[in-house]
């Protein structure tokens, strides 16, 4: 849950998809989805 939180709050600050990606050991499409369901 902390990674998803980190995400979030990445997000909200401007950082790229590609970039949170890559610090998770994830996919840019895997960040925009949880972003996504998050913010619902």
């Amino acid at each position: 849950m902390d990674a998803v939180k980190g995400i979030i709050e990445r997000r909200e600050q401007g950082e790229t998809l590609s970039s949170i990606a890559e610090d998770h050991d994830v996919s840019p499409g895997s960040v925009s989805r949880i972003h996504d369901r998050w913010i619902e």
